[in-house]
């Protein structure tokens, strides 16, 4: 069976996303199958993780708002830290980090 996926396997450094969307584009289990025997051990390891656990894979979206309403909304990687998250805060909103004060489910 030739592998007819063109997605790009996880490699070093790469997101176990490229490998969920791979499975989730391969058009049937022959495609999928395909895709599969390209990836390693642990690359398998990280795909069913992912496949199990969506939310570990993926970014979120972070709504920001302020006594008015809504101020932006941010997409955010689930493993940044406050400083990053302050900082796209920032660029989408043109609210200085330092002026901003940020609470959860206020």
């Amino acid at each position: 069976l030739e592998n007819s996926c063109s997605r790009p396997t996880m490699g070093s450094g790469a997101s176990s996303a490229v490998a969920v969307n791979a499975a989730v584009d391969a058009a049937n289990s022959a495609e999928l199958q395909a895709c599969l025997q390209g990836l390693g051990l642990e690359e398998r390891k990280r795909l069913a993780n992912a496949l199990m656990h969506p939310t570990l894979a993926s970014s979120v979206e972070l709504r920001v708002s302020t006594m008015a309403g809504m101020l932006c909304s941010v997409q955010a990687e689930r493993n940044w830290d406050l400083e990053k998250i302050m900082k796209a805060i920032e660029e989408a909103s043109h609210v200085p980090v330092h002026e901003q004060i940020l609470l959860h489910n206020a």
